[in-house]
């Protein structure tokens, strides 16, 4: 199940490069630990999956702190599944969508011409593009990325019942990735970009740029502030924001620096900052977020301001 991120190697913090070890089964750990060859770094490794973030420093914490989170439980109860059932569903769910199946056809089709290793980062609860992916090629080449252990862990649990051949998993923040330069033919998101915390977008793109082969594509469906929220926004409203995300237990500063970067920068000045070229940017639809549906929507609407977002369609090259 792993045995695709054998074919990418560290890239450390002095930019020295090590290769994954071991076989093509569940061979990047030894001991319990991703080993460097030379055994002089080591990276926890929990259930095959390599850990390059702290459990405290997860997106939605440990398996207990998702079981017993407010937020969850009322999109749980919602959909009258468990936090065990969560993942499972989302996938059948996408799997068996044929309306956003057809819709994405085109670009999957693409993605797959091109050949290679896919990166779903931030690929999140839903899952992402991997989904689709995979009921175009059962035997495409993914790993799927995200900042939560419970949602990798419980993709890999599910993979052992679909049986997909190709799939493997890696824990590590999008903004500082510990994979080596031109690993990936093709990395995609499904708003995973635009929710990079702390209005870290930028170094987000930046690692996705660095991870791409030259020739490479980037496939993004991503949530952007509209105009019309934007226009709306002034000194008093901002103001409104950041105190609220000072004086909450639930939100944090970070909320308010990535909707502040969020207005200063559109994603595609942020790409082109990146490096990407070809750029191609497409509206799709608007669309007014339920409050409980993130952290941003849920902090305009304590502030009292309409959100609405555009929902764009971003493919660009490297």
């Amino acid at each position: 199940m792993q045995k695709y991120l054998q074919e990418i190697s560290l890239h450390l913090k002095d930019n020295t490069e090590y290769d994954y070890i071991g076989n093509s089964e569940n061979g990047i750990w030894k001991d319990g630990k991703l080993v460097s060859k030379t055994n002089e770094n080591s990276y926890e490794v929990s259930d095959g999956i390599p850990r390059f973030v702290r459990p405290e420093d997860e997106t939605w914490g440990t398996d207990d702190k998702v079981k017993n989170s407010e937020d969850l439980k009322y999109w749980f109860k919602l959909m009258g599944i468990t936090h065990k059932e969560m993942i499972e569903h989302n996938f059948n769910k996408s799997f068996s969508n044929d309306d956003l199946f057809n819709f994405l056809k085109k670009d999957i089709t693409v993605m797959l011409a091109q050949g290679g290793i896919i990166l779903e980062c931030a690929c999140g609860p839903a899952g992402g593009l991997a989904p689709f992916i995979l009921r175009a090629d059962p035997d495409a080449k993914i790993v799927m990325n995200d900042k939560s252990f419970w949602i990798l862990n419980e993709r890999r649990i599910l993979n052992k019942k679909k049986c997909f051949q190709n799939l493997s998993f890696a824990l590590f923040d999008l903004t500082n990735s510990p994979l080596k330069d031109n690993s990936f033919d093709i990395i995609s998101s499904w708003f995973g970009v635009s929710n990079i915390g702390g209005g870290n977008t930028q170094l987000g793109l930046n690692e996705c740029y660095r991870m791409l082969k030259r020739k490479g594509k980037m496939f993004l469906y991503e949530i952007e502030i509209s105009e019309e929220t934007l226009a709306s926004l002034n000194e008093d409203k901002l103001e409104s924001i950041k105190a609220i995300t000072e004086n909450s237990a639930k939100y944090d500063i970070d909320n308010y620096h990535s909707i502040v970067e969020r207005i200063k920068n559109s994603l595609r000045n942020q790409i082109e900052n990146s490096g990407f070229v070809n750029i191609s940017v497409e509206k799709i639809n608007q669309q007014k977020p339920d409050p409980m549906d993130g952290d941003i929507p849920g902090i305009f609407h304590k502030a009292g301001i309409e959100l609405i977002y555009n929902l764009k369609k971003i493919v660009a090259e490297k």
